[in-house]
């Protein structure tokens, strides 16, 4: 008995120290100027998001009209990256394709 409670203890006690790092990993993470360079044009978006380790913030979306016809639009969205600077900031456009989902349209960066 002894040593179950010794042993839940000492994995109480590691699960909450490495809690803090995981954080901290986390709110460190930004897109870096070899991450932007690899991001091209017709990439999925799931795939970028792998390439930059997040996956941003949406700031702009337009609704679709006749996705596919010669007179409509694809629905489109606008996600804002992180970078290191603190004045810095990405921007990847991406279009619903009809089977293909997300793809990228456009990117531009300001490293601050």
């Amino acid at each position: 008995m002894k040593k179950i409670l010794t042993a839940l203890i000492l994995t109480l006690g590691l699960s909450i120290a490495a809690a803090p790092q995981a954080s901290a990993a986390k709110a460190d993470r930004y897109v870096t100027k070899a991450e932007f360079r690899q991001a091209k044009k017709g990439m999925p978006m799931k795939r970028v998001h792998r390439i930059f380790d997040i996956s941003g913030k949406q700031t702009i979306y337009l609704d679709g009209f006749e996705c596919g016809t010669s007179y409509g639009f694809c629905p489109t969205q606008t996600r804002e990256y992180r970078t290191k600077s603190k004045y810095g900031t990405v921007y990847v456009d991406f279009e619903r394709k009809p089977g293909k989902g997300w793809v990228v349209t456009g990117k531009m960066a300001f490293w601050g």
